[in-house]
């Protein structure tokens, strides 16, 4: 068998990324505590079916596998998990632009979130 540590260590992170322990994530994937514990330290492989089950909550199984993520949520932190499908993609569209768009982009959405705002304040400004 070959090395099972990087599958651990990325097994962990997936884990870690999700904001469980290794009871509640074990017991997900139908495993005990030691054999979590196995599966993360590269001990002992997880089976298809655990890998099934912790699929269904959003572990990035590819990744645990083959060091290669299959989709932009799982690169994001656990709280974005509630972030809406658009939201999440406009967040990978940002990451991916230069500093300098990034500094515009977030330029243009504080005054837009802020527009009626500083047209009150400008109103207000000019009627004086």
């Amino acid at each position: 068998m070959g090395n099972l540590l990087p599958v651990g260590r990325r097994l962990r992170e997936e884990r870690e990324r999700l904001g469980l322990n290794q009871d509640a994530f074990g017991a997900i994937g139908g495993a005990k505590r030691k054999s979590q514990y196995n599966y993360e330290n590269g001990i002992s492989p997880p089976d298809a079916e655990y890998l099934l089950q912790i699929a269904e909550i959003g572990a990035d199984v590819a990744y645990i596998l083959f060091g290669i993520r299959t989709n932009a949520t799982a690169e994001m932190p656990a709280e974005y998990n509630a972030l809406r499908k658009d939201q999440i993609a406009l967040l990978d569209n940002l990451e991916h632009c230069s500093k300098e768009d990034q500094d515009a982009i977030k330029r243009m959405a504080f005054l837009a979130a802020h527009a009626a705002e500083i047209n009150e304040t400008e109103s207000g400004q000019k009627k004086a």
